[in-house]
């Protein structure tokens, strides 16, 4: 690519995205005068994106504008250290939101007939003395996740995952090495891979983060228009209902609660099971199953198939930066020669 090209394309794209990164500034200010604390929560993380995104588009339009070595190599580095960061990220989302984690697994090899395919009958008496026929639960929250079968599958899991992502990671290293090397670039960008904190990513459990998200959870009135949703006992019935709605929302089938409408459950039955989420279920809007286990496993769903979707298009974001990464090289490199033409011409 000519020197007037590359640099024209950088020029342009880093103006689009300067534009861009004011508009998310600006969204972010006004989250911050915003009287929903759900909304202000995001402030800082939203004005912080804003400033990056300005700041590397700023740093890339000024070094393409003026021919400017020096902030074309601070721009390729930056740039190149986002590149990393989405690559890690996108790795970790695709690994936590992958559905394959055997959490069931106790359930066929301690005996316990299965009722359907994520519920076992524990009222038998399990015929292995393995410490996990004890740790399995029905809960959502709960079923094998702290089984040494879990962590088996998990390590299984991940050991096959890493061969594809180490087969990726040299590709990658090799184009960024030769993208940048090529340039004059003398040193290494990155020295070191980040391992993968796989556990416990959200702490939903932690009684602080579950307060804060639950007053979310109550704001966003998804219970309270169930109603609205379904206008007769039979449409809720045979609704599919989000993981939020069906685990915030309503008592756990478990329980046994007749259903009066799509908001409000009899709870003058007794329960017909043990499950605590029984008895913190209430028909209040404020109240509901928010502090069920239910309700924190709906959401670690809802989180999981979001995520997914984030995993996805990082992975688009991921490519195009990536073009725009090898333009930026293509820029650097013909000012340099241009700068050397002209010192030699002198």
């Amino acid at each position: 690519m000519s020197a007037g090209a590359s640099t024209f394309v950088i020029r342009w794209i880093n103006f689009f995205t300067m534009i861009l990164a004011v508009a998310v500034v600006c969204f972010g200010v006004w989250m911050s005068i915003h009287h929903d604390e759900c909304r202000k929560s995001l402030t800082l993380p939203v004005i912080g994106l804003g400033a990056l995104i300005l700041l590397v588009s700023l740093i890339g339009f000024l070094g393409a504008w003026k021919n400017v070595t020096v902030l074309l190599w601070v721009y390729l580095v930056m740039l190149c250290l986002i590149l990393v960061s989405i690559m890690i990220f996108t790795v970790v989302a695709f690994i936590i939101t992958n559905s394959g984690s055997g959490h069931a697994a106790a359930g066929l090899r301690c005996g316990y007939p299965a009722v359907n395919a994520s519920y076992y009958d524990l009222s038998y008496h399990p015929v292995s003395t393995n410490k996990d026929c004890k740790l399995y639960k029905n809960a959502r929250a709960i079923k094998c996740y702290d089984c040494d079968s879990c962590k088996a599958g998990v390590a299984q899991y991940m050991k096959e995952e890493w061969r594809v992502v180490a087969i990726f990671n040299v590709i990658l290293f090799v184009a960024l090495v030769q993208g940048v090397s090529s340039s004059g670039l003398q040193f290494l960008v990155l020295k070191a891979v980040c391992p993968l904190q796989f556990a416990c990513c959200f702490k939903l459990n932690n009684t602080k983060n579950w307060r804060s998200l639950k007053s979310c959870l109550v704001k966003s009135e998804q219970c309270n228009n169930l109603p609205k949703r379904y206008k007769n006992l039979k449409e809720y019935k045979l609704a599919e209902l989000s993981p939020i709605e069906a685990g915030c929302c309503r008592p756990p089938s478990e329980c046994g609660y007749p259903a009066v409408n799509a908001s409000y459950y009899d709870l003058s039955y007794h329960p017909v099971s043990t499950n605590k989420d029984c008895k913190l279920y209430k028909n209040a809007r404020a109240i509901k199953c928010y502090d069920c286990d239910s309700c924190k496993a709906g959401v670690a769903q809802y989180m999981k198939e979001e995520w997914r979707v984030v995993a996805i298009f990082n992975v688009i974001l991921f490519v195009a930066l990536s073009i725009v990464y090898f333009i930026g090289c293509c820029a650097r490199r013909n000012v340099s020669s241009s700068h050397s033409s002209k010192a030699r011409g002198r």
